[in-house]
């Protein structure tokens, strides 16, 4: 895997990717197929403290780039709850948008963060 991650901020907004092409060292022929990943992650901060995320971005196997394609859509919010402890909730589609979507799976994710 050959890949990058990018950030940029500018005061309540920022923008990440994480951008990678994934290439099989080997089993091309039984399905270890080379594949591009750009996931793109937008954010605000509405409020001290506050956090609003749009995830999205593409995802294709090289061999059917044009067909085979999808991207997925999720929002997630973040909330700091006392300063060392953040809460966050995301719920979206890993194939929501693009020829291969499928808009019924879909998953809820919520994770806790401990910092110092």
């Amino acid at each position: 895997t050959f890949g990058a991650i990018v950030r940029w901020t500018r005061g309540r907004f920022a923008i990440m990717s994480d951008p990678f092409l994934r290439v099989p060292l080997a089993h091309g022929d039984l399905g270890n197929r080379s594949a591009l990943s750009i996931p793109l992650w937008l954010s605000v901060q509405p409020a001290h403290g506050w956090m609003i995320t749009a995830h999205t971005g593409f995802d294709a196997d090289l061999a059917v780039l044009r067909d085979g394609s999808h991207a997925p859509f999720g929002l997630g919010v973040t909330a700091r709850v006392t300063p060392e402890v953040d809460l966050a909730l995301e719920a979206g589609w890993a194939r929501l948008l693009g020829p291969q979507y499928n808009a019924k799976a879909s998953a809820v994710l919520i994770t806790a963060g401990w910092h110092r």
